[in-house]
């Protein structure tokens, strides 16, 4: 049926809620006697993600309950409480365990033999779409994009044909699929190549070849989150950093600039964003200054997740900038006066953002900004460094000037995952 999705869900989700723990809990009596009481525990739905729930009772057991569609990951640190809860489940479908987590919609996982790390890779996913386009036994390219790329209304003088729509759509769904999941080193090209999905042209299906065969080729490509005892002790495990950047008026035929951003937790990347800006700006300021207001909405939404799991930021989030003119419009809301003050009102939020803490903006240098990665098409020499930079755990890239950066959420968890029969 249409809905059908949305019925499963909400049955889903009411089989979720039904399950309950009671649990005998020692309390404070009277002239500091102690005394037991019975709390009944149950599964509480995330405001932040609708697919995820969370389970803490009085005895400190914890589970996370994640779903997308049938598919599902179990993190837990009680094991007779998983298997109540799955016993529950199994009352009303029929449920495979895949047992500990190492393959999640196509994402290659694994976890070090301490449980401080875990790692992720699509090089599986990768090599079956590069061999659907038969692309596995071509030149092997160190960018996604080529540097200086950029398309002009010459580029499309030919209408194309309905097989060139045909690949060009299933080109970038395919690499669609894995910058969403993983690869935000191809996410920028991702932006450029998907505006062009109803009319494309030979040099960007030719373009979307050549990200397919960058993916192919660094397909070991990974991303790790690491912790340790000594970070959880400082208080520097699962702290949230981020990094923001603006390529101004790079489109040619729109003249709207580009914006990007990217988030961290443990060493990791936990989420990105590169694309076009809404609206056309009259500076670079203001174009740093928009995609500063895009990145401070994900940080807000990542402290709000990562509050529910139990993880509240205590400290204002360092996101990193490397236009001064924005961060002093952040830090002093100058933009009511100068060449600033047709800023629209609705970006103003970013300085209370800043004024209630929430946020901290600091200035770092564009060739040490990882950012610059989702905002145009970059050289070999400068790709590749930021690209190390960004999964180098030790990279000074996120600690600098004596601020704390980022440290993922690793716990002594087991994570299982439950796939439909």
């Amino acid at each position: 049926m249409k809905n059908s999705g949305k019925l499963f869900m909400k049955q889903l989700g009411e089989a979720i809620m039904a399950f309950e723990e009671r649990v005998d809990v020692q309390t404070a009596g009277v002239e500091g006697h102690k005394g037991r009481s019975v709390d009944v525990s149950r599964f509480e739905r995330m405001k932040t993600d609708q697919c995820m729930y969370s389970y803490i009772d009085g005895l400190g057991r914890h589970m996370v309950f994640l779903s997308y569609v049938d598919d599902i990951i179990l993190a837990t640190t009680d094991t007779e409480l998983r298997e109540r809860f799955l016993a529950h489940l199994r009352k009303t479908w029929k449920i495979t365990c895949e047992g500990k987590l190492d393959r999640f919609l196509a994402v290659n996982f694994s976890r070090s033999d301490d449980g401080w790390m875990w790692s992720a890779c699509l090089s599986s996913y990768i090599t079956k779409i590069a061999d659907r386009y038969g692309l596995t036994e071509t030149r092997a390219y160190k960018t996604p994009m080529e540097p200086g790329f950029a398309l002009t209304e010459a580029d499309f003088a030919e209408e194309p044909t309905e097989e060139m729509v045909s690949l060009m759509r299933s080109l970038v769904g395919s690499i669609g699929y894995a910058v969403t999941a993983l690869r935000f080193d191809a996410a920028y090209a991702l932006s450029v190549l998907s505006r062009h999905l109803a009319r494309p042209c030979k040099k960007v299906i030719d373009a979307a070849k050549r990200v397919v065969m960058y993916l192919f080729h660094t397909k070991d490509f990974t991303i790790q989150w690491r912790s340790s005892r000594e970070e959880q002790d400082l208080g520097t495990s699962c702290v949230l950093t981020g990094a923001v950047d603006a390529s101004y008026a790079t489109d040619a035929m729109t003249r709207r600039s580009h914006g990007g951003w990217i988030n961290v937790i443990n060493h990791g990347a936990v989420s990105w964003k590169s694309g076009l800006q809404a609206i056309v700006t009259l500076s670079s300021c203001e174009s740093e200054y928009v995609a500063l207001c895009a990145e401070v909405c994900e940080v807000m939404y990542l402290r709000s997740l990562l509050y529910e799991l139990g993880h509240e930021q205590v400290e204002s989030t360092l996101v990193w900038e490397d236009n001064r003119a924005a961060i002093l419009i952040a830090e002093q809301e100058t933009s009511s006066a100068g060449r600033c003050k047709h800023i629209d009102v609705k970006l103003r939020f970013v300085a209370e953002a800043v004024k209630d803490e929430i946020v901290r903006v600091r200035y770092t240098p564009t060739e040490q900004n990882i950012a610059d990665l989702f905002t145009k098409p970059l050289s070999i020499a400068v790709f590749e460094r930021l690209i190390k930079a960004a999964l180098d755990k030790k990279s000074g890239a996120w600690v600098r000037g004596g601020e704390v950066a980022a440290t993922v959420l690793v716990t002594s968890a087991e994570l299982f995952m439950l796939v439909d029969a």
